[in-house]
Order: C-alpha cells, then sequence, then structure tokens
C-alpha cells in the first residue's frame, strides 16, 4: 500500500512539472519582433496579415552567409526586428546585395530619448499610424547619426534619405537610398507588433516600408533563435532532435528529474534516519503556581500583593540604575538621588512608589503601571 502510494505522489509531482512547462514556458527575451511569437511585442498578427493579402512572405531560418549564398533572382528584401532597441550594422556583402536592387529593413534602432510623447499618431499614406516611444532620430544631422552603422568607404554611395514618421522633435524612421536599393531604418522595435492589430495602418505601413508590392519578403528568424535544420546540424554537428536535446540544459533538468524521483522511489516517502520521538513539554512549577495565584487574585479583585511585589522591583531596579549597589537603601535615600540625577521634583517619583496598596480601580493601576514603564524609558 505504501509503495503504490510513494508511486502516486511521485507521478503526481512529475505530471505537476510537465504541465507548468507546457503551460508556462521559459520565454527566451529573443522572442521579441518574432513572427513566431503570439506576445504583445512578437509579430506573429503582421505575418499572418501579409500572408492573407497574398504577398510572397518567407521566414528565414539560417545565418547571413547562407543568405547571400542563396540570393533570390528577383527583387526581394530583407526584414529584420530587433526585439529590442539595438545598434544594427550592415556587412559589406549585405550593402552590396542592397545596391543592386534590393531592400534591408531594419526595425529597433536605438536613439536618444526626446521631449515627444510617449504615444503619438502619424498621417500616412497607408492610414493613421501609431507608435509609443520618446526616442527619434535628431531632425539636425541625421544621416550623420546613420553612417556609423555603414561601412566607412560607403557613406559617399549615398544618394538621398527620405526621413519618416516626422513630427518637430525628430523622425521615427529613414530611408536610405543606396544604389539601386533602400535601407531603411525604424526606431520603434513594435512598429507593427501584435499589441497593435487595431492599428491597421501600422501593418499597412510597414508593408510598404519592405516594397510588398513588388518585392519576395525575407524575415529573419534567425536573429530570433529559429535555425533551420540543416543549420542547425552544420553547426552543432546533430542529425536528429534526440542528439540536440543531448547536449542542451534540457538533458541536465530530465537526469535531475529522474534523480529525484528514484530517491522518492528509495524513501518511500520516508525521511533519512531514525525517527526522533517527540519529548514531552517540560513543567515549571513555579511559573505554573504564579498562573495560578495571579488568577485566584485577579478574579477575587485583590491587588494588595501585586502592587506590593511591584513597588519594591521597581525600588530595586531604581537603586541598580542610579549605581547604589543591591543593598536595600530607604525610599527616601532613592528619591533624593534620583532627583539630583534627573533634576526632576522627587514628588514624582515619590508619588509613584507609594500608590495606594488598596487600591481596587483596574483603571487606575494600568495608568500607574503606564507611567512606571515611562519612568524606565527615562532611565535608558
Amino acid at each position: 500500500m505504501k509503495g503504490k502510494r510513494s508511486w502516486l505522489i511521485a507521478a503526481v509531482i512529475l505530471g505537476s512539472l510537465v504541465l507548468l512547462t507546457i503551460l508556462f514556458p521559459p520565454r527566451s527575451t529573443l522572442q521579441g519582433g518574432s513572427t513566431f511569437s503570439k506576445f504583445p511585442d512578437g509579430y506573429g498578427a503582421w505575418y499572418a496579415y501579409m500572408k492573407r493579402e497574398g504577398y510572397d512572405i518567407q521566414q528565414w531560418q539560417k545565418s547571413e552567409e547562407k543568405f547571400i549564398e542563396n540570393l533570390p533572382p528577383q527583387p526581394s528584401t530583407l526584414l529584420r526586428i530587433y526585439p529590442y532597441f539595438s545598434y544594427p550594422y550592415i556587412s559589406d556583402s549585405l550593402l552590396q546585395w542592397i545596391e543592386a536592387g534590393n531592400c534591408v529593413v531594419l526595425v529597433g534602432l536605438y536613439t536618444p530619448a526626446t521631449a515627444a510623447s510617449f504615444s503619438a499618431t502619424f498621417r500616412t499614406e497607408q492610414g493613421l499610424v501609431k507608435i509609443e516611444t520618446k526616442r527619434r532620430l535628431p531632425l539636425q544631422d541625421y544621416e550623420r547619426y546613420t553612417y556609423h552603422r555603414l561601412p566607412q568607404t560607403d557613406k559617399n554611395r549615398i544618394i538621398k534619405s527620405t526621413p519618416l514618421l516626422i513630427d518637430k522633435f525628430g523622425f521615427g524612421g529613414l530611408d536610405v537610398s543606396l544604389g539601386k536599393g533602400h535601407l531603411v531604418y525604424i526606431v520603434t522595435p513594435y512598429l507593427a507588433a501584435n499589441a497593435y492589430q487595431d492599428w491597421q495602418g501600422n501593418f499597412a505601413f510597414l508593408a510598404e516600408l519592405v516594397r510588398a508590392q513588388t518585392h519576395r519578403i525575407f524575415v529573419d528568424e534567425y536573429l530570433h533563435g529559429y535555425i533551420d535544420k540543416e543549420q542547425l546540424k552544420e553547426e552543432r554537428n546533430v542529425d536528429d532532435w534526440h542528439s540536440y536535446l543531448a547536449q542542451t540544459p534540457v538533458a541536465v533538468i530530465v537526469i535531475q528529474l529522474g534523480f529525484i524521483l528514484l530517491l522518492l522511489i528509495w524513501a518511500q516517502n520516508r525521511r533519512f534516519g531514525i525517527l526522533i520521538p517527540l519529548l514531552p513539554p517540560v513543567k515549571n512549577n513555579n511559573l505554573d503556581y504564579i498562573n495560578a495565584l495571579s488568577e485566584v487574585l485577579f478574579k477575587a479583585g485583590r491587588y494588595e500583593f501585586l502592587i506590593e511585589n511591584i513597588v519594591k522591583a521597581e525600588q530595586s531596579y531604581l537603586q541598580q540604575k542610579l549605581g547604589l549597589g543591591t543593598s536595600p537603601l530607604s525610599l527616601k535615600q532613592i528619591v533624593e538621588i534620583w532627583s539630583q540625577k534627573t533634576r526632576r521634583p522627587p514628588q514624582e517619583l515619590l508619588h509613584l512608589l507609594t500608590i495606594d496598596r488598596s487600591s481596587t480601580d483596574r483603571q487606575a493601576i494600568f495608568n500607574w503601571l503606564k507611567l512606571l514603564f515611562a519612568l524606565r524609558q527615562q532611565l535608558h
């Protein structure tokens, strides 16, 4: 019976871990901007929109080197959506591809923050476009601001630059003409993210930027960690997913779970070592006597014993605090020395230590105890 119970507990724990992993999978920061992502910062909805409109679009899951090796013959656009504000750079080979009549669109350009409102809308030929960022390309020398992202020898190849999404604080993007092609920078990484599905102008505007009407579009998903099977095999020398898992931390997690499961089975849900019995609490006869006596006095309304012992204890405490030793002194001596050291009238202390022992007013006794506590605080 105990063996079945152990198996059941182990199965519940393992099943819970698997269920939590499926329902709440760990999310990589690279997922932002991915067309595979359904999170608010993903671009899955925009990709579906492009498919519905009939545009030629593909999710590219190989490196840039592989892209250059397999350049499409017709005019094309490479779209890179960075998961956060970044400093994108264009390689020499990709620059030559642009100049041949193609297009590269980089979404998520790091620029300085301005005094602009966080949320702003712009009228475009594709409809209202909404962006939510205070960052802009500067109004002056905006071309120079993008030069450092191009190879030094190719600055002079820029034919012209066309600002996009313009307001008084700067530009939300820039369309740079290079040879026969275009290099487009967009500041916000969330231009057509899933969070903006109600803003169809955003979706249409990005479609216009990638030249969807005339170009074949490649969305760089390699940037977000998605790797084609052939590329994965080439990079990591794996033949199947079993080999891939064996080289990732997933294998370590599975081994650890298996080890925990074996421990539960072997221990049969018991602690290791000899069981230590609980010891009964030790009785304190003095404390029990004091509690019983206080209860009797309280019910009888007789507080003389209480007051008398508190006064003695307070007098002894005062004597020690005043540095007068432990030998009992008269109340008069203690009061005089206390008055000298504290510069307070002696009647104040004398009144506290000569309270009427026969008092039965419970509230008066409580007030007296508060005054004694305040006196102790003064001596600290």
